[in-house]
């Protein structure tokens, strides 16, 4: 009588417990950055309603990098008067209805980058008609981006005529939030631009 062969063994399959698969850090649902670094203690609870209107002018790369500040303006500011446009070229501008408000209201946009040869904010601020309104255009993005950004907005001869470039002055003296080393003395971050020339 033959053998009879005892059936090959087969591999045992096992399904990996649930502890075993990889853990998500908790985010937090307002401004999804990792619950151990949340920021939201320090953000105001309701958004400021600020009267000059701000634009973020944000260069593409910035807007999917996780440490920017533009978000942090964004749960900061009322939506009203403050809008993010994305973009490399002075164009996309046309695309933002708070730009389109502001040419319309006939507001002096006022560009905040550490252009040469721009004036402080103070001085342009003592200068003016008192009845004259204002409007802040902030650059946002890495200071190498924020230059091409600039220079390009130069070059297609836009910027000359729709904005007026203004410094810091005294108060760019000195920043504390450094997520970037700055290229120079008075250079800040984008949040704390906007939020010292609020100030003034």
């Amino acid at each position: 009588m033959p053998a009879v062969e005892e059936p090959a063994e087969q591999p045992q399959v096992t399904t990996p417990e649930v502890d075993d698969e990889p853990q998500c850090r908790a985010r937090c649902a307002r401004c999804v950055r990792p619950q151990r670094v949340c920021i939201c203690d320090a953000l105001p609870a309701h958004p400021l309603s600020v009267s000059t209107p701000i634009v973020l002018w944000q260069h593409p790369l910035e807007a999917k990098r996780a440490l920017q500040t533009g978000s942090i303006l964004r749960l900061s500011l009322a939506e009203e008067n403050f809008e993010i446009v994305c973009g490399r070229s002075f164009g996309c501008l046309s695309r933002s209805p708070l730009w389109q408000r502001i040419q319309a209201e006939g507001r002096v946009p006022l560009l905040l980058y550490p252009r040469p040869g721009a004036a402080s904010l103070q001085e342009v601020l003592a200068a003016a008609d008192p009845h004259t309104r204002f409007a802040l255009l902030a650059v946002d993005g890495t200071w190498r981006e924020a230059r091409e950004m600039v220079r390009l907005g130069e070059k297609q001869g836009a910027m000359a005529i729709a904005v007026t470039p203004v410094t810091l002055g005294a108060a760019a003296a000195s920043g504390v939030f450094a997520i970037r080393k700055p290229p120079a003395e008075g250079c800040l971050s984008t949040l704390e631009a906007v939020a010292r020339a609020l100030d003034e």
